[in-house]
């Protein structure tokens, strides 16, 4: 029943997302996103905490009634159960685009690592739940159902907090571009600027501490300027219609974002068999160790990213640490599940997950460099991770039983497929020069 919610929620997200990025884009919003995004998965987890009590509310059985059914949950309460589940999980994935895009809109061409920093933040959240679901000390009055309910009540408590945070501090509109109508500004911060005499080529206006190019069409659209924050590209001698008309402003290679993905996709899957499958092979209580030494090395990672990424390149530290984390999955294959190598491997792969998570969207914003498509660039690349949930919930537990049971199995075969295809797109990528060097 778990794999079949997954399926559906992980089918649905692949929908979703990337009409959720043209969406964003389309408006130049953000924030609405990320508020609309976490009520919803508020209302998930409240479902799926209290889907007993909300069964009976509906006027259903929320219990068998037959003593014959080994099960005394009835189908409609797990029904229930697992339509929170399903909301809280596809707004979850969800959320890492107008979130990173809001982290990309504010930031300054001069802060590279805001990506390092936003994939810290996730580590530590990951590291806080693993040491907060699999603690004793927090469990109450030794009830699973308890400690369950007590984790989820905390997460739903710290989204709230976040939500209104963001509703009291952060201001998207006109983030990344404003198209301002007539003669009026339809951008708020612009009115403290004056009158701007759209007839001009080019104008600098500055607000504050923010300064930005105005670029005025004197074509036949004299009425619609395009305003561009500093850390934009150069659109210098270009009209506002010429840049919102035409494709070539900005880089995209097609070619190189079908790679791009086929190497994110792989890396996922490599890394979602050892989240659904490491503890299992490991045992939980030593299983959640190597986890939580995993986030700790992944945090220390994304710190040490920056240096990393500015002497070698993003996309070559990407595709190595690619590689490098399949080899690691494939060497399960010859280790005991109960010696000490599986902790250092388990330690090594939060290496991967800090890089996998950081620089495939650096690379991605250098192959697909129009901010008009921010979300859009961050939704292709994050809808890498539904697919490959998608196909973990429908091939590791066939592997496993097909090979015995043994679920180093799973490691070992998408090992071997992420190292073959990441090896091959790498040497094309080099070969064509398809990934940028030098972000």
């Amino acid at each position: 029943a778990h794999c079949n919610c997954t399926c559906i929620a992980q089918t649905l997200g692949l929908w979703v997302q990337p009409r959720l990025g043209a969406w964003s884009d389309r408006i130049n919003r953000r924030v609405p996103f990320v508020v609309g995004l976490s009520l919803i998965a508020l209302a998930g987890i409240a479902t799926l905490v209290s889907a007993i009590p909300l069964t009976r509310a509906l006027g259903f059985n929320a219990t068998n009634n037959s003593e014959d059914d080994d099960d005394s949950i009835s189908r409609t309460t797990i029904v229930m159960a697992f339509l929170g589940f399903a909301a809280a999980d596809i707004c979850f994935d969800c959320l890492l685009i107008p979130g990173r895009s809001l982290l990309h809109d504010n930031s300054s061409s001069s802060s590279s690592s805001s990506d390092e920093l936003f994939t810290g933040f996730q580590l530590g959240g990951k590291l806080l739940a693993l040491l907060v679901g699999s603690s004793s000390t927090w469990k109450l009055g030794h009830s699973a159902d308890a400690h369950f309910d007590a984790c989820f009540a905390g997460a739903a408590v710290f989204l709230m907090g976040s939500v209104i945070a963001v509703l009291c501090f952060v201001d998207d509109r006109g983030s990344t571009y404003t198209i301002l109508s007539e003669s009026g500004s339809s951008d708020p911060t612009m009115n403290s600027c004056g009158a701007m005499d759209v007839e001009t080529k080019q104008k600098s206006c500055v607000c504050g501490d923010e300064h930005r190019e105005i670029l005025a069409s004197s074509s036949s659209s004299p009425r619609s300027i395009l305003i561009y924050n500093e850390n934009e590209s150069q659109t210098d001698n270009k009209t506002g219609d010429e840049i919102m008309s035409s494709p070539s402003t900005y880089s995209y290679k097609p070619d190189a974002s079908v790679l791009l993905c086929t190497v994110q996709a792989m890396g996922w899957l490599s890394i979602l068999g050892q989240a659904f499958f490491w503890t299992s092979w490991r045992g939980e209580e030593v299983g959640c160790t190597d986890l939580v030494l995993s986030s700790v090395v992944g945090m220390a990672t994304a710190g040490l990213l920056p240096l990393a990424n500015a002497r070698f390149g993003s996309a070559s530290v990407w595709c190595g640490s690619e590689l490098s984390f399949h080899l690691l999955m494939i060497c399960t294959g010859w280790v005991s599940s109960s010696g000490s190598a599986p902790r250092v491997i388990g330690a090594l792969s939060g290496v991967n997950y800090a890089v996998h998570a950081t620089n495939g969207l650096i690379v991605a914003t250098g192959i697909i460099s129009d901010p008009r498509r921010r979300a859009q660039t961050i939704a292709m690349v994050n809808n890498t991770l539904p697919m490959a949930q998608l196909i973990t919930a429908l091939s590791g537990g066939a592997i496993a039983q097909y090979f015995g049971g043994g679920f180093e199995s799973v490691f070992v075969c998408y090992g071997f497929l992420g190292a073959l295809v990441t090896s091959v797109v790498w040497a094309i990528s080099s070969r064509h020069g398809l990934f940028p060097r030098n972000i």
